[in-house]
């Protein structure tokens, strides 16, 4: 399917709004200088504030700074899907993908280490499609059942998932997520007139 983009007043108007809120490059440097606590304050008064004050009563420390800002980023992603048109959403979508596959990577990584699946909200990024709930799923089978979330042929990674379940080892594993996720974003990109050279 081709895909065209208008420009959508609405959608830049609401991003402009929200770009302003990014951090400058002067805040970076002043975050340089500051210790830990003095950065998840300054980002509490920021507009990190929301995500801060509702994990802080379950972390801390490099724990808080790191889920808060995932959280404010899923947030603002969803936000984002939520303003645009759809072929907007489309770009977002393909874009987020890579959070996907991210995923697959974690799942694989925590059942080679053996860990248990409570412990997986704190690692896994949900940006993308996939959601907990099959994530999680996928997680309490086998490594080519984690694969198949991302709806990919497995039996491209049979020496690779045999590499997986003999010695855990992903390398190779991880090394074909990418290169799918690059296969399938290039075969998104030529649906896309000009812009598609940018994505």
């Amino acid at each position: 399917m081709k895909l065209k983009y208008k420009f959508n007043p609405y959608t830049f108007a609401r991003v402009s709004a929200m770009k302003s809120l990014l951090l400058q490059k002067q805040d970076y440097d002043k975050i340089m200088k500051m210790s830990l606590s003095e950065i998840t304050k300054f980002l509490q008064e920021n507009v990190y504030g929301e995500e801060i004050n509702l994990l802080s009563t379950k972390y801390s420390g490099l724990k808080l700074l790191e889920n808060s800002l995932n959280k404010h980023m899923a947030r603002i992603s969803a936000k984002l899907r939520l303003i645009s048109d759809p072929s907007i959403r489309y770009l977002m979508d393909q874009y987020l993908k890579r959070y996907d596959f991210l995923n697959v990577k974690t799942l694989l990584r925590a059942k080679a280490l053996g860990i248990r699946e409570e412990g997986l909200n704190e690692i896994l990024l949900l940006l993308g499609s996939l959601n907990e709930d099959k994530l999680k799923k996928s997680y309490r089978k086998d490594a080519r059942e984690i694969l198949k979330v991302l709806a990919l042929d497995v039996s491209q990674f049979k020496t690779a998932l045999e590499k997986y379940e003999k010695d855990k080892e992903l390398l190779e594993i991880e090394s074909l997520l990418d290169y799918h996720y690059y296969l399938d974003s290039v075969a998104f990109a030529q649906n896309i007139p000009k812009q598609g050279r940018l994505f």
